[in-house]
């Protein structure tokens, strides 16, 4: 029985990601989406384009679903205009239809080379795969064009509309949460280089990656308050508290990082490269973090003697970052 409660409870990262929120805004932002789009005669023809782009806009902070909300749309003009244009000069066949794409491909990763989005070659596929048709019965392209906006306009500010609802309610810990994911992060990092510290320095590009993750959504919160009134701008303590917590994060990160450089590019004694496994098991086991709280409790610190004058410095302003965030 144990078992099986164990496998339906939400792991720890699915609570820090506010799973539970996400999965209930998009029940109801779906059920939403789906009874506006089957009662109007445009948007039920395409009820899979407004639920499409409900699901690709929900965000936990309103601003980051404004703006995927808008690259959704950039995304499905440019590939709908591209396609339609193709297919009307050249007619609905293999070539034309590959042609499409790999068009829409291209001029997205001109746009943006670090991310194609897949609304863009959804839209290029559409385009070609349910071409609507005149009252004459004659297929049509401009009426194609026409309802795959409709329908997914709909479907991104519903999307909106629920970001900026559930921002305000349903994601007050979010940031805390955050930090705490880096938190846990950083100590399973700290843990594995106690063992060997090229292990942890495999880990730190996913690291890295995932503490700019949250910075983008630190500053899309501060975006936000920006724009509210100030009775909405509860929790601004806590932005200021994650945003301060972070930034000892990351630091530390890049420190741990300078390290592993260092040993690598300058070779330590055996003496000096278990000290240094020490402090990252110390740092390691300082870490307490709790459901909505942490602490970093260390212990009193031996004096690491490193003849690298780098990796001693580095060793020393980990350690009083990690003594700013207790």
């Amino acid at each position: 029985m144990k078992k099986i409660i164990s496998w339906i409870r939400w792991g720890r990262e699915a609570y820090l990601f506010d799973s539970t929120t996400y999965v209930v805004k998009s029940f109801i932002a779906i059920l939403v989406a789906y009874v506006i789009a089957r009662s109007n005669s445009l948007l039920q023809k395409d009820i899979i384009s407004v639920l499409f782009g409900v699901m690709l806009t929900l965000e936990p902070v309103s601003i980051t679903g404004i703006r995927v909300g808008r690259d959704q749309v950039i995304a499905t003009v440019i590939a709908a205009a591209a396609t339609a244009l193709i297919i009307f000069f050249g007619g609905n066949t293999a070539l034309t239809v590959a042609l499409g794409i790999a068009f829409t491909l291209y001029v997205s990763i001109k746009i943006s080379w670090r991310f194609v989005s897949p609304v863009a070659y959804f839209t290029a596929i559409y385009m070609t795969q349910y071409v609507q048709q005149t009252a004459a019965g004659e297929p049509s392209m401009l009426l194609t064009f026409q309802l795959r906006m409709a329908a997914l306009l709909c479907g991104v500010l519903i999307a909106i509309l629920f970001n900026m609802v559930f921002s305000q309610w349903g994601y007050r810990h979010m940031l805390k949460k955050r930090v705490l994911f880096i938190l846990e992060e950083q100590k399973r990092i700290l843990e594995n280089s106690a063992d060997s510290l090229e292990a942890g320095m495999a880990q730190l590009p996913g690291h890295f990656a995932d503490i700019e993750w949250v910075y983008a959504q630190i500053f899309d919160r501060e975006k936000e308050y920006a724009k509210l009134p100030r009775w909405l701008q509860h929790g601004k303590d806590q932005l200021r508290e994650a945003k301060a917590a972070m930034k000892e994060i990351k630091e530390i990160a890049h420190l741990i990082y300078d390290i592993g450089l260092a040993q690598e590019m300058e070779a330590l004694t055996l003496k000096e490269h278990d000290q240094v496994k020490a402090q990252m098991k110390r740092w390691g086991q300082g870490l307490k973090i709790e459901k909505l709280s942490y602490a970093v409790q260390l212990s009193v610190a031996t004096a690491a003697s490193i003849s690298n004058e780098r990796i001693q410095k580095d060793l020393h302003w980990i350690e009083a970052r990690y003594q700013k965030l207790t």
